[in-house]
């Protein structure tokens, strides 16, 4: 791949830009938010506002929610968690590898 500033690679539509040096890191935030926001803005979303938590009922009444139970997820639960997955893994995929290791 021809390596353009910052970038091994553009990216397109389907494919985010994988960034290579940190030196053009903000142009590649602003490739990465166009990105997020085409392919679905929830995932946008998920970066910007954290991973979703589905909460539940608490029996303690001085906390009335708490995260709930994995068993307790709805299918509405199941579909917002895997959108914050979708979004990290993303990220995760154009990451240099010596930081991708410290990507959580």
């Amino acid at each position: 791949m021809a390596q353009n500033n910052g970038f091994e690679d553009i990216g397109s539509i389907n494919t985010p830009p994988r960034l290579v040096s940190g030196e053009d890191y903000d142009m590649w935030k602003n490739m990465m938010e166009s990105f997020f926001c085409y392919q679905e803005y929830g995932m946008w979303r998920s970066i910007k506002d954290g991973p979703y938590v589905s909460m539940g009922a608490s029996a303690d009444f001085g906390n009335p929610s708490v995260p709930k139970e994995p068993s307790k997820y709805s299918d509405e639960d199941i579909k917002k968690m895997e959108v914050d997955f979708k979004a990290s893994g993303a990220i995760q995929l154009c990451l240099p590898n010596e930081v991708f290791h410290n990507f959580r």
